[in-house]
């Protein structure tokens, strides 16, 4: 994994052939994110082939209403880490937002039309053979 980042300048044409009015489209924030991830894997010892890694995620802030009548989410950031092997067995074990933070996320962009807060510290294990 590498480092990522995104920007948007969005703008929202009329639905009308007759009104090419296009306008900024307020609940989508300008600084969308910023990701860092890296992984690391030994290649000697006993933990040979045993790899590891984290990283960390940024989202600014983000309008709540197209009018500017409502209040902003702050941003936030979050931390992430995996520890994995991958030979004839796949076995990772990964952590998102291991500093448990409070934050939400804006859904205006989907049908429940509002916000909600973001997971809390979370893990999965994956065990996968392969053959």
């Amino acid at each position: 994994m590498g480092p990522s980042a995104s920007r948007l300048d969005s703008l929202r044409a009329s639905s009308s052939p007759m009104e090419r009015k296009e306008t900024s489209e307020r609940a989508i924030p300008a600084q969308t994110g910023i990701e860092l991830y890296t992984t690391y894997t030994l290649h000697d010892g006993v933990l040979r082939g045993l790899s590891f890694g984290g990283g960390a995620r940024y989202v600014s802030v983000q309008p709540t209403s197209y009018d500017g009548s409502t209040k902003e989410l702050p941003g936030y950031s979050l931390v992430d880490l995996v520890l994995y092997t991958a030979q004839n067995w796949l076995l990772r074990l990964g952590a998102r937002n291991v500093l448990d933070r409070y934050y939400a996320l804006n859904n205006y962009q989907t049908l429940l039309y509002g916000n909600q807060l973001g997971a809390p510290t979370n893990s999965a294990l994956t065990i996968r053979r392969t053959f």
